[in-house]
């Protein structure tokens, strides 16, 4: 299947040329020696097809431009009369100077692969004014005399120059152009695993606090078991057992999801982002969770420190958590401000919306698990774990959490220790 791509690939090229070859000038008079496009469209098209062979494609685009140019001449026979030998004199040094532009072009890449642009500008045109004088030499072997003069040179040389770097840069265009897409394209790729990185990371706190809740009913329960075996209720003491190894079970379950979690958690961490790209992929997320929601959030970010860290998991979970109450705090329109600043000592965030703001009653227990202002149509309310997750994940940073509010304004600020960040990034 390959093979059979790379064959059409190759007469696709040597078709192109033909045609593209019809295009052209005829610089010195009484002479069939011409500038055609035809060169131009060659070197595009084996500058963007680099997996063929271009030494067969210069072949086979030879042997179409001679049977296409003679078949040009055979059908103007009743006009200006046919004569093959004086057709194949004309036409078959052109064909020689695509075949030795291949065979030049294929030396070239195969001594010098990085492909430098200045550099091969200057090694193509070479291959353009040796194939060019090879042509005008087979010309004159065959038929015409051609007087090489110093003019000729230079002519030959700036119009090998000019095409050269003219579609060198036609083709760099367009490799940009591909590179960009792709780069989008990838970005894209690595925001989406990041949103699921920072989602395993906040089930992963969850889990774990399940698990500490598992051990303590396990170990209630085990105690249950013993007393009531102690006053002699057999019966009831075999079902405390009972209880007491389901949840056992449970506990060993959640276990292997933990384990697993913890693995992918890990895995993702090994990466390093700048506390400036953490900023940024907030903004963006929830700048689309805002527009989700049918709400104009403008979100501004001002950063005024910068480093590498491999704890961006858990700062963009602590962030994204933090953001997104933000975005539904605010009714239809407002105003979201991301902070970054500190020093070597503490790394400080802050995140600043122009809300509907913090009930002061509310305050006192904000970080408490299954504290929620948000209900949903049917009035169920929310689990109430985000800012919970907040605090556990500041902790574990050695930091703190301070909130201040007042109607059109709330302002969460983080302030972590700079080490805990910086110290596995190094």
């Amino acid at each position: 299947m390959e093979l059979d791509r790379q064959v059409r690939i190759v007469f696709l090229i040597a078709f192109l040329t033909t045609l593209a070859g019809e295009l052209s000038i005829t610089p010195f008079n009484g002479q069939d020696f011409r500038f055609a496009l035809g060169t131009s469209v060659f070197l595009f098209l084996l500058l963007l097809f680099p997996y063929v062979s271009w030494t067969i494609s210069g072949l086979i685009t030879a042997l179409f431009i001679l049977v296409f140019r003679v078949g040009l001449d055979a059908a103007s026979f009743p006009f200006h009369g046919f004569s093959l030998t004086e057709s194949l004199a004309n036409h078959v040094p052109s064909s020689f100077f695509y075949f030795f532009f291949a065979v030049g072009l294929r030396i070239l890449r195969r001594d010098d692969p990085e492909f430098i642009p200045f550099r091969l500008g200057l090694y193509i045109s070479l291959v353009d004014f040796s194939s060019n004088i090879v042509e005008l030499l087979i010309r004159h072997l065959l038929s015409e005399g051609v007087e090489f003069s110093p003019r000729l040179v230079a002519y030959l040389m700036i119009v090998a120059l000019f095409r050269s770097y003219f579609i060198l840069g036609l083709y760099n265009s367009l490799s940009i152009h591909r590179l960009r897409t792709q780069h989008i394209e990838q970005q894209k790729r690595i925001e989406q695993m990041l949103q699921v990185g920072t989602g395993l990371y906040g089930e992963t706190l969850y889990l774990q606090k399940s698990m500490d809740h598992i051990e303590q009913i396990t170990a209630r329960s085990y105690d249950l078991y013993r007393r009531l075996k102690e006053m002699n209720h057999p019966e009831l003491s075999r079902q405390a057992l009972d209880i007491s190894q389901q949840i056992h079970e449970v506990k060993k379950d959640s276990q292997r999801i933990l384990a697993g979690l913890m693995n992918l958690v890990d895995r993702e961490s090994t990466m390093e982002m700048k506390l400036s790209e953490v900023m940024d992929f907030v903004a963006r997320a929830n700048g689309k969770y805002a527009e989700m929601l049918h709400k104009k959030v403008r979100i501004h970010c001002l950063v005024e420190m910068d480093y590498t860290t491999t704890e961006y998991v858990p700062l963009l979970t602590l962030l994204n958590n933090l953001t997104a109450n933000a975005v539904e705090a605010i009714s239809e329109e407002g105003t979201i401000t991301l902070e970054l600043h500190g020093n070597s000592a503490e790394t400080i965030f802050r995140v600043i919306d122009t809300g509907s703001g913090i009930h002061p009653g509310d305050m006192s227990i904000l970080f408490e698990g299954g504290f929620t202002t948000k209900f949903n149509e049917r009035g169920v309310a929310a689990t109430g774990i985000g800012l919970s997750h907040v605090r556990d994940i500041v902790q574990s940073l050695n930091g703190y959490t301070r909130v201040q509010s007042r109607p059109g304004e709330t302002i969460f600020t983080i302030v972590l220790s700079t080490y805990e960040l910086v110290k596995k990034g190094e």
